[in-house]
């Protein structure tokens, strides 16, 4: 589960860059932690991967993690099932083209956001469930 998470946002004409780390813990409900990846969330039509780190250390594609349609997977051997793990994203979009006034989005001169239902995957990737309680 994620426990916590920072985000920082650089906002320019054009491209926004978003840094989120996700403090992500071993969930007590479930057994056998080890064999679980984790999904999260995105809309790739909304949101490039730029990089990922796990614990500081720049995280590999296929071994540590993958992109598939709406979703980045990190695979279970990358994550902690006993402590907590620090996993860091930095990806790209532009709401100045963002239509669909979901996210992140520019209404005249205003930047505004709509996270729910599912607008906050176009912002970053995150475990986008009503039951994941996370602290912002």
């Amino acid at each position: 589960i994620v426990s916590k998470v920072n985000m920082d946002f650089i906002i320019k004409d054009g491209i926004t860059t978003v840094t989120t780390e996700l403090f992500v813990e071993g969930n007590p409900n479930v057994s056998n932690q080890e064999d679980k990846d984790m999904v999260l969330d995105g809309d790739e039509e909304a949101v490039k991967l730029l990089s990922l780190q796990i614990n500081g250390v720049d995280a590999t594609k296929d071994k540590d993690y993958e992109v598939s349609r709406g979703k980045l997977t990190l695979k279970s051997g990358a994550l902690s099932p006993t402590s907590v793990t620090k996993v860091t994203t930095t990806v790209e979009i532009v709401p100045e083209e963002n239509t669909q006034l979901a996210g992140l989005y520019k209404s005249g001169p205003m930047y505004c956001t709509q996270c729910e239902a599912t607008g906050f995957r176009r912002i970053t990737y995150y475990p986008d469930r009503p039951d994941n309680m996370a602290v912002f």
